[in-house]
């Protein structure tokens, strides 16, 4: 059985609204990202939302170490190219 659009959206309606999902992301659409994109978004010292909220709790990371982690991740970048992740950073 195939689903379309209208199909897909509606079952994601009413995961939603009975609570059975907190949050679903479809592949190839704008909310999801390939590995390489969320590690890179996660370790960028001016947007990472993990990063904000270290600062927040008074502790300390730095943006060369972010920078580094960032370098690291794109050394491996053949490794990860395959690798799709579902994953909202809303």
């Amino acid at each position: 059985m195939d689903f379309d659009e209208k199909d897909i959206s509606e079952i994601i309606k009413i995961l939603l609204d009975r609570h059975i999902a907190a949050s679903i992301v479809v592949p190839n659409s704008h909310e999801s990202m390939n590995a390489i994109d969320c590690l890179i978004t996660f370790w960028d010292f001016d947007n990472s939302l993990y990063v904000k909220e270290k600062l927040r709790q008074g502790q300390t990371i730095l943006r060369n170490y972010c920078d580094n982690m960032i370098a690291r991740i794109r050394r491996k970048v053949p490794i990860w190219n395959c690798v799709k992740l579902n994953f909202s950073m809303s």
